[in-house]
């Protein structure tokens, strides 16, 4: 498990956004700030990034492969809205090569059987916008983490955390230094 000071997290992005979203949040300079290794990635065929997404049954598999690559011991995972494609195959598969997981509204529960995600431990922060649907309907099943805690961005939209800034990031680097206390 990483140290507190070198703790890595690592973000990825919704469809309409990309690594630089998260500049922009200030949410990197706030995690670098509180002492964390950060990590923004541009996803396939999104910012930077070249190419197309690869086959939802592939996802996981790269997001394995970015995680390696990168050589991030444990990160703490955040991943909004399209993202949720890459990481919820990564969590259902190998929930070991993470120490937390931020899913906000992800996409990609679709793949998660009648168990749900009972059998991932590791921490969970659930956050959604009230006013948005897929964050509402994917709730039952994130719920089914045994380690989660959820947010609830009142009057939100399907990017919370865009619309809030300021709450998020708190609320992010609260989560995370949590996480730095159970490694």
């Amino acid at each position: 498990m990483p140290g507190a000071t070198h703790f890595p997290v690592l973000l990825l992005h919704g469809a309409k956004f990309s690594s630089a979203t998260w500049v922009e949040l200030k949410t990197m300079d706030e995690l670098a700030r509180a002492g964390f290794d950060v990590y923004a990635v541009d996803l396939p065929g999104h910012g930077r990034s070249a190419g197309t997404a690869p086959l939802a049954p592939m996802r996981g598999s790269l997001l394995h492969t970015i995680i390696e690559a990168l050589e991030l011991d444990h990160p703490v995972l955040v991943a909004p809205s399209m993202s949720g494609t890459y990481a919820i195959p990564l969590v259902l598969s190998h929930p070991d090569v993470l120490s937390g997981f931020v899913p906000i509204a992800p996409a990609g529960l679709d793949m998660v059987d009648a168990q749900g995600l009972a059998h991932v431990s590791i921490p969970t922060l659930v956050m959604y916008g009230s006013e948005d649907a897929m964050g509402l309907k994917g709730l039952p099943v994130l719920e089914t983490t045994p380690n989660h805690h959820t947010i609830v961005f009142e009057g939100g939209s399907h990017a919370c955390y865009v619309e809030s800034p300021e709450k998020f990031n708190r609320l992010l680097v609260q989560f995370v230094r949590d996480m730095t206390l159970l490694a």
